[in-house]
């Protein structure tokens, strides 16, 4: 025996249909309807179901409070019958924000991915072999990466990345892994003998040496 609960109906009876609309059992917050506004088992309107009278009105399916069917209440989405989501934008930032702070490790692990994918054209395996090629530690100095990631280095000719501009590469200039000092400091080094005349030759072992040596390896 199917149950009521409160507002919204857990489950529609399976042997309830409609010459006009056809009634779908499917589980609670995710009733499906088809040109009927359907019964529940207490022989109630069932307020999930898609009918006109939604064009001015929709009830959240997680709080049960009926907002008008706008953007300022509920978000768009393209594959919905009504073409917003049943929840509304509080609901939806509440539940979002829990699974964020529920799951922080999973989601700053996605965004590295895409912030790799996004700008870099390159996947965390990539950034990972990369890493164990160069020992575990920045291309340029010993330093050892603990909570943040090495930055992706390229070559700024190919692909220009002005501060606070757009910082997508083609993914064919990129070089290897530095830490954020090296990383700078290898981008004015490398203003600074675009201006100079004849060639450089540093002393082995500074860093100097290993900075010229990486750019002639990765030209």
């Amino acid at each position: 025996m199917y149950s009521c609960n409160n507002k919204a109906c857990r489950f529609v009876r399976p042997e309830r249909r409609r010459s006009y609309g056809v009634i779908v059992l499917v589980p609670w917050r995710r009733l499906w309807y088809s040109n009927s506004r359907g019964l529940c088992c207490n022989r109630a309107p069932c307020y999930n179901s898609f009918t006109e009278e939604k064009a001015m009105g929709q009830i959240c399916n997680r709080c049960f409070t009926e907002k008008p069917l706008t953007e300022e209440f509920f978000f768009k989405h393209s594959t919905n019958k009504i073409g917003f989501l049943y929840q509304c934008k509080v609901c939806t930032s509440a539940s979002t924000k829990k699974y964020r702070e529920d799951n922080a490790e999973v989601v700053l692990e996605k965004k590295k991915n895409q912030w790799l994918k996004f700008n870099f054209k390159r996947t965390s395996e990539w950034y990972t072999k990369t890493l164990a090629e160069q020992d575990g530690h920045c291309a340029l100095c010993p330093y050892i990466p603990t909570d943040r990631r090495l930055q992706v280095d390229h070559d700024h000719k190919c692909c220009p990345t002005p501060r606070g501009g757009n910082r997508q590469t083609c993914g064919e200039c990129i070089r290897g892994l530095l830490c954020e000092n090296c990383n700078t400091d290898l981008g004015r080094l490398e203003g600074w003998l675009e201006q100079i005349q004849g060639t450089v030759v540093p002393l082995a072992g500074t860093w100097l040496y290993r900075a010229v040596k990486y750019l002639e390896d990765s030209a």
